[in-house]
């Protein structure tokens, strides 16, 4: 689950996630008026379930459910967000930079890298699961 809200012209913005395997999942945050979205990823292959979504606060929110067809950059553009702001900084090369964050608990990947120059540039990586993480071949 991720909390993420609307910063203006820069896209997204994180402000929370968690991640269980079990049927509760609790958010816990301070949050300043605004629009925000709560991304919930289920494992849906072998049945659907049931969701409720509770809210414990002083102010009054309207709850909408929204399609991701209506967001299609949302989760791309958090990813980005979480790997600038928490992951670590590497200068590929002069024109290439990259910022790479690595969840060894939840077993995710973020790896965001910009392009500084005009033309297209290919960046191919692999990775393997080995020990307690992930390497990139």
């Amino acid at each position: 689950m991720l909390l993420v809200t609307k910063d203006g012209i820069n896209g997204y913005r994180w402000i929370d996630g968690k991640y269980a395997k079990g049927r509760i999942l609790l958010l816990n945050c301070t949050l300043d008026p605004g629009e925000y979205y709560l991304l919930i990823s289920g494992d849906w292959k072998e049945r659907a379930f049931e969701m409720n979504l509770n809210y414990q606060g002083t102010q009054q929110i309207d709850f909408s459910r929204d399609t991701i067809e209506k967001h299609p950059n949302i989760l791309s553009e958090t990813c980005i967000d979480i790997a600038q702001r928490y992951g670590t900084f590497r200068q590929v090369n002069k024109n290439l930079c990259a910022y790479r964050l690595v969840d060894k608990i939840n077993g995710f990947i973020i790896e965001n890298v910009n392009n500084e120059i005009s033309r297209p540039v290919f960046f191919h990586k692999q990775y393997h699961l080995a020990g307690n993480g992930y390497e990139i071949l």
